[in-house]
């Protein structure tokens, strides 16, 4: 595996950091189904090479190969995922390669609608679990957005539409994430200027990162009372945080 190669699996696939390392988990990802062809797959449009490594589900990693220069028999020379295209597009890009689980994101539901707001802004694809979400057996890929929101997605490289957004993320504790469960009226704002986080839920005190010396955020008491008051207009307040935590996680 030439450097460029292992450089452009840290780029493209979730690779670590550290070169030597990167190389190591290339050569796992690709051990257990690597063949050599004479073509490259049919998604692939490389440059001419003697053959191309080929491996992964639906021949997703495609690496040419040329005769060795050191001590191998062969170099591979860069690596090429068939996704890569994807964690190139942000923002309403990406949101146009994507479809929507009808039952964990019904049509007109609270998920939804903070998934078309933070979509406006930014969201970018990610190899990698965010530290705050809970695992999801189905996630492929996370979509991560500003303001700690993510989404688990999985892949179906021959759809038109291949992400398949599988739900929206939801910190456990509410400290990090919005948009719980369907009909939840959790919600998380942050105070920038204090540099502290808050959730409000309906019936709940607000929670902080610190709650025995965090004092409590104005904007997290303005939504508690809002949440806390006549149950008229409800879904339009929700609508309404959702969109200031869009936006204040943008100015953060």
């Amino acid at each position: 595996m030439l450097p460029h190669a292992v450089e452009r699996f840290q780029q493209r696939c979730g690779g670590h950091r550290d070169p030597d390392r990167a190389r190591r988990e290339l050569l796992d990802r690709l051990a257990p189904t690597a063949r050599a062809s004479r073509r490259p797959p049919s998604w692939c449009t490389t440059r001419r090479a003697d053959f191309y490594l080929v491996a992964g589900t639906d021949d997703e990693y495609c690496l040419p190969c040329r005769p060795g220069s050191g001590t191998r028999r062969f170099d591979a020379i860069t690596c090429i995922h068939r996704a890569g295209n994807l964690f190139e597009l942000t923002g309403p890009r990406l949101a146009a390669s994507c479809r929507r689980d009808p039952v964990t994101l019904p049509s007109g539901s609270d998920q939804q609608h903070l998934l078309d707001q933070a979509f406006q802004f930014a969201g970018r694809l990610s190899w990698h679990q965010p530290r705050s979400a809970k695992p999801h057996s189905a996630a492929r890929w996370w979509i991560v957005f500003h303001g700690r929101i993510a989404a688990p997605v999985s892949w179906e490289p021959a759809a038109e539409h291949p992400l398949l957004i599988l739900g929206v993320a939801d910190h456990p504790t509410g400290h990090c994430w919005c948009a719980g469960s369907p009909g939840s009226a959790t919600v998380s704002l942050r105070n920038r200027d204090a540099g502290t986080v808050a959730s409000v839920e309906k019936g709940a005190p607000p929670l902080t990162d610190n709650p025995a010396s965090d004092p409590q955020p104005d904007a997290a008491r303005e939504a508690g009372e809002a949440i806390g008051g006549s149950r008229v207009g409800l879904c339009q307040r929700r609508h309404r945080l959702a969109h200031l935590r869009v936006v204040s996680g943008l100015l953060r």
